[in-house]
């Protein structure tokens, strides 16, 4: 298909840059149509204006395709409301009518949508296809009253129809709900376990259930045909089912192209009685294209959700495990009927079912090891000591395998037989526990103690756990696929399916666990939740695949003793089973997602996603902005401020005066100085104590600190009588009861008042979540009438989305600056002039003192492994502060790495907030920026990315001076803890090749590093756990281990100091190899690879060191005993595995072992106790000769071309000398061989 020609094929401008990066829809065009595409540009950019040019333009293209335009934003108070649709008539679309009072083109709204669509000459289309999806408590309050007669019409006919329904009193009682949910709910607390949802869900599920019986599934028809022809009678004027509609505007979604909606709207199923939905951000069609609205915060939005829901599926683990133990243990597999293969091919499904059946035993059987090594039948009950209160005993099982923290850790399981009791006690109680098990380790030939480690019961539990999930998934994702096979086959299917994926979750839930609601209800979110991942997406992955935070979250266990069940202790389970970052990687792989935010490009993670993991899985499908496309988007903010040069920032000096202990101490004197009447500042800290009702004392400092810099704002606004109004932003909580108390502020305000001898004044308001729409329409009112504001508020509530310009009254116009330097003539309103900055304290949110909560300690967590996963923190520090966090301990962050993460944080809240100043092309000539004082320092420390427009307010706060120092510590740390996690891994698995699937691991992962050293993108990976990204464009990087890497340190620039070792393709020694003759073809008949190419993504130390160069040296060990010396090596056997690498037997029927080493330096087995360890190895394998070579090449001719040794062992120093096979290595191997 070919663009629109719409005459504006203009990449100067925000359309254009859109037109430029978002592909065609579909299959139209010959790239892909999904990927990430971030769009920043600060206010004044027109950002929001472009968006709403491009869907007018562009929307028949996206329909054309069967695709749909989404734009979606954390709340829908950033799309304007309107008016009721109350009295609208049945056959009318219930299309967003337009406010004509917003009209921003820095902000998304109806009206700049239509009028987008009225330039682009489709005005007529709007109405067809665009719909506004809003939230029920606002849907309800404005349309009920006006639907309310034609819904009892309607239910009447219906009920009168169908046979023997409960609809009427289902019907009345859903009545009952909405009136009370209209009067007391608001949207932005969802509850699916409210009595409002449940009512509404019953009445959904009965309609559903009676059009299922009017228009059933029958054989010979699709399921399509079916729902085509249920949505026809629902649309069909004068139909008694006509109302559903217009009382749940979702069902329009299937005939409308452009759909606007909150993020809260987008993560939730669409409400429908035709059939159950999956969210809507997990089945929108592939191609689809959508908006997301303030970007870097629906990551909060999204984490917020998923958040609400751990927390809602708590579990106790070990009656989790002895619940689907048992049934399995009892329960045959599922019938056949339930197995399907996806391609529907008899054969495959024979061999399918097969293959799940004996999953099903093998799972079966190794529940039963469990059960009988820990005895299950016995409860687990906590041995407390004296100082160990309740929730004092956590455990908490990051991403990282091994990395536990928390109390719990010190314990043990100690079966007592006489009790029937698992005591979890202290190991000081008896022996020590055995060794920790791993999650692959053989239970039944472990020592049977008595005393267990917890970690281990944990972990095995866990294990089996996981394996019954994965197994549920693979046949849960098996029958999706097959759904969709069927579904593209004629309507001649002879079968009746159930066409709903939820339903058939349940279904298999319900066979193992049929009468556990709160186990059952765990299974199904578990698998729910995973039914949108990739297909190759594992529960339990590979040990080298890439299992991060990102894709496995973590886990917490609390130990938690109830007075209702005093016989057991509970395990109690939350776990972050996914992240926002996970969510978006996966959405970008099926439609195109466009970014649209100032900070969208600020790398931190406590309030953006996470980049680096999007880039990486992602790849090429991550398109950064280009430095063309940001030089318009530069050009185009010098634009909008084109008259700033008639503009004037007061003060010259932004920041507040610190509030520091000599001040604390003359208080009373200080305010006393400003409202001249010591009486009246004894008051108003009387009021401060009084209103705060706290008794901590260092509490009461902060809270003083707080006070004190509202105010010297409010100081400054009294005297600056041209000011018309002064936002203070301050961070969400005041005092320990989490209140905000305005009296010690009016009666400041009074002494100022006083003080200045003014009569009229000016107001004090103060804006919260609750009250800030009603407040804005007064103050706004107020200023057009040329009264003066003083308003407290906070972050959350004003930080994003919230339009603060106002109609400017006729006696202010003289004085009013146009900026813009393409004013519009029509522009009416003007921004605000005035904003009072303080530091923001809450980006870590507080689990301590008052704070401390279950839900502020998962939220804690959850940024605390942020942190560590994104390079933050070290593996100590992440440690340490989860712990503290666990027991809700009180630290701080600050001189931890991880502060420069909460700086950039809050330097994006910064230039957000001051974003709220510059709406519009027009300003009052002077601009009044206040701040707490730590934050102009904070921001000069910042280095914010070349893709973040620092703003001239942003600037004047930091006194015009940047920050544009480049350093790697970041990804340094990132690389570091990979590089740790890694080498436990390995350490791990070596330690138990006696588990088959290590040895697996490991036979595959090896000749993978020698086909891939390098990549292009992170994506294009397999295992992912044995790679990082390279910066800056840097060809090698440098470590320093210490102890076979229990500690390792990462260089980017240049190696620090001596005694670094470099990771690079030279260090590698391949270019070398490459030289002797016939390795390079020998190379490429196996398909490894011959140079590591210019790839970002490089192997990370452990797997360079201790993976790939052996697997370098035993690569060329097959070359020259197959060419110098006409022997084809083997592997070692099983029992002997990674003894030795290879084994051959000589002319005299000996066995021979073969060591390949790949020494930089030359080697040093003269040792005596190492060829003793050697020695042993070979009596152990029973072989006659230990041939030990070194393969890595040489410039030099060694002095012996055999060291010497003890008799048995043969130890070559180099075979590969000047580019060639040294003869005389060939000559002392011979003597071995004949």
């Amino acid at each position: 298909m070919k663009r629109t020609n719409d005459g504006s094929n203009n990449r100067k401008n925000i359309y254009g840059i859109l037109k430029a990066n978002i592909p065609q829809p579909g299959s139209a065009a010959n790239v892909t149509s999904s990927g990430l595409f971030l769009l920043p540009g600060a206010t004044g950019t027109g950002k929001s204006h472009g968006v709403c040019q491009y869907i007018a333009r562009h929307a028949q293209e996206w329909k054309e395709q069967g695709c749909k335009i989404f734009f979606t934003t954390r709340m829908l108070k950033n799309i304007p409301d309107t008016h009721s649709h109350a009295n609208k008539k049945s056959d009318q679309s219930p299309i967003e009518q337009i406010n004509q009072d917003e009209d921003d083109p820095d902000f998304f709204s109806t009206t700049t949508l239509r009028r987008a669509y009225k330039e682009a000459k489709r005005e007529k289309e709007y109405e067809k296809e665009v719909l506004v999806l809003r939230g029920m408590h606002t849907h309800l309050s404005e349309s009920w009253e006006g639907l309310r007669a034609r819904i009892d019409i309607g239910v009447a006919q219906i009920a009168e129809e169908a046979e023997k329904s409960d609809l009427l009193q289902i019907y009345e009682q859903y009545k009952r709900e909405v009136d009370f949910f209209i009067r007391y709910g608001n949207d932005n607390k969802f509850n699916e376990a409210d009595s409002f949802y449940t009512a509404q869900h019953r009445f959904l599920a009965e309609l559903h259930h009676i059009l299922e019986q009017k228009l059933p599934e029958t054989k010979g028809r699709t399921h399509e045909d079916v729902i085509k022809e249920r949505e026809k009678l629902i649309f069909t004027k004068g139909s008694p089912w006509g109302w559903i509609p217009d009382l749940w505007p979702d069902h329009r979604v299937s005939r409308a192209t452009v759909i606007l909606l909150s993020l809260r709207k987008f993560s939730l199923p669409l409400i429908s009685v035709l059939e159950r939905t999956g969210p809507v951000k997990d089945s929108l069609s592939e191609g689809s294209l959508v908006f997301i609205d303030e970007f870097d915060d629906a990551k909060s939005a999204f984490l917020d959700f998923i958040l609400e829901d751990s927390l809602r599926h708590k579990v106790d683990l070990a009656e989790l495990a002895r619940t689907l133990g048992n049934m399995v243990m009892q329960n045959t597999f599922l019938p056949p009927s339930f197995l399907t293969h996806a391609s529907g091919d008899k054969e495959k499904t024979e061999k399918w079912i097969e293959e799940k059946t004996t999953q099903f035993e093998k799972l079966r059987n190794e529940y039963g090891k469990v059960s009988k090594y820990y005895h299950l039948e016995a409860n687990p009950k906590l041995r407390r000591t004296a100082n160990e209160k309740n929730n004092s005993v956590f455990l908490c099982r990051s991403w990282q395998p091994y990395i536990w923290s928390g109390k719990g850790t010190e314990k043990i399981i100690n079966y007592a037989k006489d009790d029937q009791v698992n005591w979890i006690e202290d190991a000081k109680h008896g022996a020590t526990p055995d060794t920790p098990a791993t999650p692959d380790s053989k239970t039944a030939n472990r020592k049977d103690s008595a005393k267990k480690d917890i970690k281990k019961f944990v972990q095995d539990l866990l294990w089996f756990i996981n394996h019954f999930l994965q197994l549920c998934n693979d046949i849960v994702m098996n029958k999706k696929y097959w759904l969709n096979t069927i579904r593209k086959k004629s309507t001649k299917e002879d079968i009746m399916v159930n066409w709903n994926l939820e339903d058939y979750i349940s279904s298999v839930v319900n066979h193992f666990v049929p009468s556990n609601a709160t186990i059952g209800d765990y299974l199904q979110y578990q698998l729910a939740s995973h039914q949108y991942a990739d297909p190759q997406w594992k529960i339990h992955p590979n040990w080298f695949e890439g299992d991060s935070f990102f894709t496995s979250g973590f886990t917490e266990f609390f130990l938690v003793d109830s007075p209702k069940n005093e016989a057991r202790t509970a395990i109690n389970m939350i776990s972050l089973s996914a992240t926002p970052e996970l969510w978006l990687g996966n959405l970008a792989k099926r439609a195109f997602v466009v970014g649209l935010s100032a900070t969208a490009y600020v790398d931190q993670p406590i309030t953006n996603f996470v980049l680096g993991y999007l880039h990486n899985t992602l790849g090429p499908q991550f398109k950064t902005i280009s430095k063309d496309d940001m030089n318009i988007l530069r050009d185009l903010y010098e634009s909008s401020v084109k008259g700033y040069k008639h503009i004037t920032f007061l003060p010259e000096n932004s920041a507040l005066e610190y509030y520091d202990e000599a001040i604390q101490k003359e208080t009373i004197q200080r305010w006393a100085s400003w409202l001249n009447d010591t009486a009246m500042a004894e008051l108003v800290r009387n009021s401060i104590g009084r209103s705060c009702k706290t008794d901590n004392q260092d509490n009461l400092k902060y809270i003083i600190r707080r006070y004190d810099l509202i105010f010297q704002a409010m100081k400054y606004f009294n005297n600056a009588k041209k000011m018309r109004i002064m936002y203070c932003i301050t961070p969400n909580l005041f005092g320990e009861e989490k209140t905000y108390p305005l009296e010690p502020l009016t009666i400041f305000k009074d002494g100022l008042l006083a003080s200045s001898g003014q009569v009229s004044g000016w107001n004090l308001v103060s804006m919260d979540s609750n009250n800030y729409l009603s407040l804005l329409e007064t103050i706004k009112n107020g200023l057009k009438q040329g009264k003066r504001y003083f308003v407290t508020t906070s972050y959350a509530t004003i930080g994003r989305g919230v339009n603060l310009q106002y109609h400017f009254a006729d006696a202010f116009a003289s004085d009013i600056v146009s900026v813009h330097e393409h004013p519009r003539k029509d522009e009416t309103e003007v921004d605000i002039d005035g904003i009072c900055l303080i530091k923001p304290t809450n980006v870590i949110v507080s689990n301590s003192g008052p704070f401390f909560s279950e839900k502020n300690t998962f939220q804690r967590l959850v940024q605390i492994h942020y942190l560590a996963a994104s390079g933050y923190l070290t593996d100590q520090e992440f440690k340490d502060c989860i712990v503290k966090t666990m027991l809700g301990q009180p630290f701080s962050l600050e001189g931890t790495s991880a502060s420069e993460a909460i700086d950039r944080a809050i330097a994006s809240i910064v230039l957000q907030s001051l974003g709220r100043m510059t709406r519009t092309g027009k300003r009052m000539p002077e601009i009044h920026i206040l701040c707490d004082p730590e934050i102009p320092e904070l921001l000069k420390q910042i280095d914010l990315p070349e893709e973040v427009i620092k703003t001239k307010e942003y600037l004047h706060i930091c006194g015009n001076t940047e920050n544009t120092r480049k350093s790697y510590e970041k990804e340094e740390r990132i690389v570091e803890s990979q590089t740790l996690s890694l080498q436990r891994i390995l350490k791990i698995i070596t330690a138990n090749f006696d588990n088959p699937r290590n040895r697996e691991d490991w036979e595959r992962l090896r000749p993978y590093l020698l086909e891939h050293p390098k990549c292009n993108y992170m994506n294009e990976v397999k295992y992912q756990r044995c790679y990082c990204e390279i910066p800056g464009g840097k060809d090698r990087y440098y470590f320093k281990a210490e102890n076979d890497f229990e500690s390792c340190h990462v260089a980017f620039n240049q190696a620090p100091e001596t005694g670094w070792s470099e990771v690079s393709e030279e260090s590698s020694g391949l270019p070398k190899l490459m030289n002797i003759a016939g390795l390079a073809d020998f190379f490429k008949q196996r398909g490894y690879a011959t140079s590591w190419g210019s790839g970002a993504v490089c192997m990370n130390p452990a797997a360079f060191t201790s993976i790939y160069l052996g697997a370098l040296g035993e690569a060329a060990a097959e070359f020259f005993f197959s060419t110098a010396l006409g022997i084809t090596l083997k592997k070692v056997e099983e029992e002997h595995f990674e003894l030795f690498d290879f084994k051959f037997t000589n002319a005299q029927q000996e066995v021979c072992y073969v060591d390949a080493k790949f020494w930089k330096v030359g080697p040093g087995l003269s040792d005596e106790t190492e060829q003793e360890w050697i020695a042993e190895k070979l009596r152990q394998c029973g072989g006659r000769w230990a041939i030990i070579i070194n393969f890595y090449p040489i410039d030099t001719v060694p002095e012996y071309s055999r060291l010497p040794s003890q008799p048995e062992l043969v130890i070559i120093p180099a075979v590969f000398v000047n580019n060639k096979i040294w003869p005389d290595a060939v000559k002392s191997l011979k003597g071995v061989l004949v």
